[in-house]
């Protein structure tokens, strides 16, 4: 008869390692997404703790901006992988939506898509991952420019106003599902509410909003 011995403290020490090694892996990986988490809300929550009234001028950045006397038809924001410091506009000249880099004035991309004066430009993180620009024309067109897909057009809209589009937000992750909602300049007409997903489903017309 053999008889086996065995090494019960050997067993118990090496179990004991394993675990170690699970639970120190999962604390990093716990870590690695805390301090991303952290970056991302710093990013986008970044408090304005400057008195306004020491606020100074800082530079010009284009004199091709066709604002149109509106404020919101221009987006400043910092990519989410380079972190370098970009403004979105309109082009008065050909009505491209240009995206310059701030620290040295360069022109990286102009994007060919609108034919008349833009009334919204909006930037928008996805998840922490897809990166967005949102434009609106006096066409009433819509354009989503998907920017981690070397900024192709990732869909149009062209709403039916009779008015101008007056301003426009992309919703994420409400209950699971993704939207689009639009508002005109015009106070007899009613919000509505896209879909974002493929082929641009229309939802409702808000009613109450007009």
């Amino acid at each position: 008869m053999n008889i086996i011995i065995v090494n019960n403290n050997k067993y118990i020490e090496d179990l004991k390692k394993e675990q170690n090694r699970i639970i120190e892996e999962q604390r990093k990986k716990g870590e690695e997404k805390k301090k991303e988490e952290e970056k991302l809300i710093k990013k986008i929550n970044t408090p304005f703790n400057e008195d306004p009234c020491n606020l100074k001028y800082r530079e010009d950045i284009t004199n091709n901006n066709s604002c149109g006397g509106l404020l919101c038809n221009f987006t400043v924001y910092n990519g989410l992988k380079d972190n370098i410091e970009y403004i979105v506009y309109n082009n008065k000249n050909n009505y491209n939506i240009e995206i310059m880099r701030i620290n040295d004035k360069t022109i990286i991309i102009s994007l060919k898509g609108h034919n008349n004066k833009t009334t919204v430009i909006r930037y928008y993180i996805k998840d922490n991952k897809e990166e967005y620009i949102l434009s609106c024309d006096n066409n009433k067109l819509i354009i989503i420019w998907d920017i981690q897909n070397n900024y192709n057009k990732k869909y149009n809209i062209q709403v039916e106003y009779s008015g101008n589009i007056w301003d426009a937000l992309l919703l994420f992750n409400i209950f699971n599902k993704n939207y689009i909602l639009i508002s005109s300049s015009r106070n007899n007409e009613y919000s509505k509410l896209y879909e974002f997903k493929e082929n641009i489903p229309f939802i409702r017309n808000i009613y109450g909003t007009n």
